[in-house]
């Protein structure tokens, strides 16, 4: 509960969103995404999950609520991506308090003894990785700056945060099933720093320092507030990389059977340095950035 309550309480900064939330406030967000779902259908999955993990499957097959929510997050960027990420997130939030109620049921129909419970290897999952990357998607090409990257970052860090915090949290005998960062996880997170050093450089901005002379009564050369933010999403993008390389080389040193998937690859390089290549307003810092980059 006390987790779902830190999610709620840092999902929508609604106070710093200004005008956004006025045109937010006018799309209607009903309570259930796509149509209800018959019983029947609820039921077909969850025996065929079960029948998956006697088998030895554990992979986790997706809920066909999850698969309308990705369907409708995926409408939404294309209506109005702006607005997309704070609808996606908002529902993922309740989708996450649902997903908690789901965990806290089958442990009292465990404790109690229900043959329900105990005949069911776990819970219903109703969202995955997938889902998550899909709202970091949204946010990514959102054109919301440094916000947008901040907010994607956030999700990221609360996804790695569910599995560091596991195992000693209620959350331990889920952590099989909780949504884990994946390479895409990263990547899309790389990719919306890098997005917003390039926006944020464009905006129009007063040089900081104008017309302040040296020592020598030359002007000194300043650099806007613009291009300074955004040097420092690029910087971002860069630290996330490096983050993503971390990631990497823990899971490669603990789990045997890991197999470099989040190892950053091409790609993930192109987007930082697109980041300090692209920045309006460069200077000679920003090509040494870009050239340390070549040489990892």
């Amino acid at each position: 509960a006390n987790s779902s309550r830190a999610f709620h309480n840092t999902t929508l900064a609604r106070g710093k969103a200004g005008s956004l939330w006025a045109a937010f406030s006018t799309i209607p967000l009903d309570s259930n995404v796509g149509p209800a779902l018959p019983a029947e259908t609820t039921e077909l999955h969850k025996s065929m999950q079960e029948q998956r993990i006697s088998s030895g499957d554990n992979n986790i097959l997706k809920h066909p609520q999850e698969q309308i929510y990705q369907h409708q997050i995926q409408q939404w960027i294309s209506a109005n991506p702006k607005i997309a990420p704070y609808k996606a997130e908002e529902y993922l939030a309740k989708l996450w308090a649902e997903q908690q109620q789901l965990f806290n049921e089958w442990d009292d129909q465990n404790r109690a003894g229900s043959s329900t419970a105990s005949s069911a290897a776990r819970p219903t999952v109703l969202f995955t990785t997938d889902t998550v990357n899909l709202v970091l998607k949204a946010w990514c090409q959102s054109s919301n700056g440094e916000t947008g990257a901040l907010r994607a970052e956030r999700l990221l860090r609360w996804m790695e945060g569910l599995h560091s915090n596991c195992s000693e949290g209620p959350l331990a005998q889920w952590e099989s099933i909780l949504p884990k960062p994946d390479y895409e996880s990263y990547a899309t997170v790389v990719e919306a720093w890098s997005r917003a050093a390039v926006f944020e450089s464009k905006r129009p901005s007063e040089p900081s320092g104008l017309g302040i002379k040296n020592g020598k009564g030359r002007v000194k050369h300043v650099i806007p507030e613009s291009t300074k933010l955004a040097f420092e999403c690029a910087k971002r993008a860069e630290e996330l990389l490096m983050s993503m390389q971390g990631a990497h080389e823990q899971r490669m040193d603990s789990s045997p059977t890991y197999s470099n998937e989040l190892q950053p690859d091409t790609q993930v390089f192109h987007s930082v340095l697109r980041s300090w290549a692209n920045i309006q307003g460069g200077t000679k810092a920003t090509a040494i950035r870009a050239m340390r980059i070549l040489d990892l």
